[in-house]
């Protein structure tokens, strides 16, 4: 791991316990991320290989917060894969 790099925590949801490593300053990270759900997604993040042909089952919505001075992202909400294009 570098010097520089951080862990990042995600709290809650189908990310839940899962640590990132970032070199950007914990500063700079993106106030709200969005994951695409899919089971090869869960299977990447538990280190399994991905299987070809799985489709997106929702959309995941992270909010940056910060604990005792750490920057982590806590799971917000979700919306169904059938209801994203509905959503633009």
């Amino acid at each position: 791991m570098l010097s520089n790099s951080y862990k990042i925590e995600f709290i809650g949801g189908p990310c839940d316990g899962h640590l990132e490593t970032s070199d950007c300053r914990p500063i700079h990270l993106a106030v709200d991320v969005v994951f695409l759900v899919c089971e090869n997604a869960l299977r990447l993040l538990n280190g399994t290989e991905p299987r070809p042909g799985r489709r997106v089952t929702s959309v995941a919505l992270y909010e940056l917060q910060y604990r005792n001075g750490t920057a982590r992202y806590r799971f917000v909400g979700a919306i169904a894969g059938k209801d994203c294009l509905v959503s633009l």
